[in-house]
């Protein structure tokens, strides 16, 4: 908070805030999120899928039943989503380094360490600290690996948001999504994206 003021202001409205912060959190890693199945039920997600935040961190739900069973066990949950995540992300990690310390290997067993349900891999456990403290320094690292690889063969020439040519408003600009690259013609298009980033995501070729 920047004052004492706000704090007061939230502790009398905290579900009107939380709900906000909430919202925050769904829009900031929806487009990261990495699997179309619900954690609970195996079923796709479909269109009334539950965004669910649990400590700060996005689990889409196939409907309220499975909120329901989620809530009633979170970790065992959560543990089968982070290997989830790991299978999916491994084999096409694309950093030999640490982006906090040394080569991978160098301190042992690489560490796989689960950031808004993202696989980073770690030299040791010492590193996991300093990500979440400096989050946007280290991932930062990890997004620049993903689009170095990716950007040579990229298949669109096109926006995938306003389907204007890419360079056609200056340097084209990007994000990655998860483990995917996107580019964009302007940095205007990026709301749009992360409000519904599957509906831009399925313009690229599937895996």
């Amino acid at each position: 908070f920047c004052c004492a003021g706000c704090i007061e202001e939230f502790e009398a409205n905290k579900a009107r805030f939380w709900g906000a912060i909430d919202a925050e959190i769904v829009e900031q890693q929806l487009m990261h999120y990495p699997i179309s199945t619900c954690i609970v039920t195996g079923e796709k997600l479909g269109e009334n899928a539950i965004n669910h935040v649990h400590n700060n961190r996005l689990v889409r739900l196939a409907d309220a039943r499975a909120v329901n069973a989620f809530k009633a066990s979170p970790a065992e949950h959560l543990e089968a989503l982070d290997k989830k995540i790991i299978e999916a992300q491994l084999a096409d990690y694309p950093m030999d380094t640490c982006p906090v310390g040394g080569p991978l290997g160098s301190m042992g067993e690489p560490v796989n360490f689960i950031y808004m349900n993202r696989l980073v891999r770690f030299c040791c456990g010492a590193c996991e600290p300093k990500l979440v403290g400096d989050p946007k320094a280290y991932m930062s690292k990890l997004d620049a690996a993903y689009a170095d690889r990716q950007r040579a063969s990229y298949p669109l020439k096109t926006c995938v948001v306003s389907g204007a040519p890419l360079g056609s408003m200056g340097d084209p600009v990007e994000l990655v999504a998860g483990t995917k690259l996107v580019r964009f013609c302007c940095d205007r298009c990026f709301p749009k994206f992360r409000k519904n980033p599957s509906e831009f995501l399925s313009k690229l070729p599937q895996d």
